[in-house]
């Protein structure tokens, strides 16, 4: 089976989004790259950060008491 890019970017913003749903911050953090400096900008109030360890300390405090929505998306565009 030949995977586009945009397949395999909709199965990475599935895989992220069930973090969310399921709450698991583990698998969450395994989907993390450990190279490089990334800001994280978070759609969840006050989750935004420039590392990691931060970034995940402040999303796992959001799932345990943050309301969280299913996702609907339509119209995928990828740019790389």
């Amino acid at each position: 089976m030949i995977v586009t890019d945009l397949e395999e970017f909709e199965q990475l913003l599935k895989q992220y989004n069930q973090c969310f749903y399921n709450r698991d911050i583990k698998s969450l953090r395994d989907m993390y790259v450990s190279d490089g400096n990334v800001i994280y900008f978070d759609n969840h109030a006050n989750c935004d950060s420039s590392a990691t360890e931060v970034h995940l300390a402040k999303v796992q405090k959001f799932f345990f008491k943050g309301s969280i929505v299913k996702l609907n998306y339509e119209n995928l565009v990828v740019y790389q």
